[in-house]
């Protein structure tokens, strides 16, 4: 059967002569925009600093998604300097939510039709997206993949789970999974979060789900156990891990708020952080190579980049406005992230701006601030280093701002007290500088 397919190969210079630079935007630096409207990426995987893989769906369609949808994939060799886009007609009729990308030529697609029957399944290409085949058909096929290495990989498409261990040729599912006694009303979200719902470490993959279990497996997808996350039936977004032991999660609770949680045990007990109302992340990945830091994205409500370099107990929030989904980052200094904003008038897909994690950006501000005592009781002392502050606000953990009395300078020292005696709790400094806004927590003794 003869296939008509796009392919557009375009110099980024030239497709971004429109797109303005500003001090909004230097935490996240324009690649291409070459998408029609209503489409947006939904993942990215970088193999490595050069080859990078992603793919777009239109967001608009519901299900089921009309037989002319036709999923698009970027792919660039250079780093981001060019980019080609595929039509992937094999899979005509379905949305590609997740890519993974294994080497210059090859890459793997997830598909489904989000229908009652049939239309799930992996496609993979060898040929650099121009062509693709689907290689399992099945609904364990229509969620999430990931590869180990070049042999083994799992598939999730809640409730069905699929593995291979001979490169993707055949897949054997989990029999015991439905023992796990997913409810009829449980999902996992991977429409708008897959890039990051399903963190892997070594041999352990992790998700939740909508109804707040944790399902989780140590034997790269073969088995696995479930526990509660503790927050009663919540939804949960997004999971991240640094090691093993240590991770965060986004979900929103049951007044549809977002909140941050934590363990240190691999996942078998959670503690909810408290976090400013400012942060509204829907996203959440760790940064390979470090101890404790973690990025986190959302892409409406606010659109947002925050940071955090101590595991969630301080974060920065960039001072970008990008409505932003799909982040991954190879390294603290490499990373990806695509626009949830659909309308075409925006870049598609953005590469981090190493400079922001760097002297002149979102590290110089956590180490140009100073901030004790903590606990405090009667006054809060900031030592700042050549920083030039816009505004110093205290907010307690609903939200609300607490009076303060006129600030005391001296020479590089702020000191900051309350104007009415306040209750023993937690509480969050907001400094505001033009390198972005710096959330630290703090607690009032008793």
């Amino acid at each position: 059967m003869f296939i008509m397919r796009t392919i557009l190969l375009l110099p980024v210079l030239a497709i971004l002569t429109n797109v303005q630079l500003s001090h909004a935007q230097e935490t996240w630096l324009p690649l291409v925009n070459v998408l029609p409207d209503s489409f947006g990426v939904s993942t990215i995987s970088a193999v490595n600093e050069d080859v990078i893989w992603a793919v777009a769906v239109n967001w608009s369609v519901g299900p089921p998604v009309p037989p002319d949808h036709v999923s698009k994939v970027l792919r660039s060799t250079d780093g981001g300097e060019s980019w080609e886009v595929h039509d992937v007609e094999e899979a005509r009729g379905r949305l590609c939510w997740k890519i993974v990308g294994i080497d210059d030529t090859t890459a793997w697609l997830t598909s489904q039709n989000l229908g009652a029957a049939g239309g799930r399944g992996l496609f993979k290409t060898t040929d650099g997206g121009h062509t693709w085949q689907e290689k399992f058909n099945h609904p364990a096929g229509g969620g999430a993949l990931h590869f180990f290495d070049e042999q083994v990989a799992v598939c999730i498409n809640w409730p069905r789970i699929a593995y291979t261990f001979d490169g993707g040729q055949f897949w054997q599912f989990v029999p015991a999974f439905e023992s796990l006694n997913p409810e009829e009303d449980e999902y996992f979200i991977f429409i708008s979060t897959i890039a990051n719902s399903f963190p892997v470490v070594g041999d352990t993959i992790w998700f939740g789900t909508t109804k707040g279990r944790l399902l989780r497996s140590a034997d790269r997808g073969r088995s696995w156990t479930e526990r509660s996350f503790g927050l009663g039936e919540v939804q949960v977004y997004s999971l991240a891990f640094a090691d093993s032991k240590n991770g965060l999660g986004v979900y929103i609770d049951q007044d549809s708020v977002r909140q941050v949680i934590r363990t240190m045990d691999g996942g078998d007990t959670w503690h909810q952080l408290a976090v400013p109302n400012e942060l509204g992340l829907l996203e959440i990945t760790h940064l390979p190579g470090t101890a404790h830091t973690f990025a986190g994205v959302s892409y409406e409500d606010p659109p947002q980049t925050a940071f955090t370099y101590d595991f969630g107990d301080t974060w920065v929030i960039s001072p970008d406005t990008i409505s932003a989904a799909a982040i991954t980052f190879l390294s603290s200094e490499v990373g990806w992230m695509a626009d949830g904003n659909d309308d075409g008038n925006t870049p598609d897909i953005y590469q981090f701006n190493s400079d922001f994690l760097s002297s002149s950006h979102a590290n110089e501000l956590v180490q140009k601030v100073t901030v004790f005592p903590n606990p405090f009781q009667t006054s809060i002392n900031l030592e700042l280093q050549n920083l030039s502050i816009e505004d110093i606000s205290l907010f307690n953990a609903a939200g609300q701002a607490i009076t303060l009395n006129p600030l005391q300078t001296q020479q590089e020292r702020i000191t900051i007290s309350t104007r009415n005696n306040i209750a023993p709790g937690v509480y969050f400094l907001r400094v505001t500088t033009h390198l972005g806004i710096l959330f630290k927590k703090l607690v009032k003794g008793g």
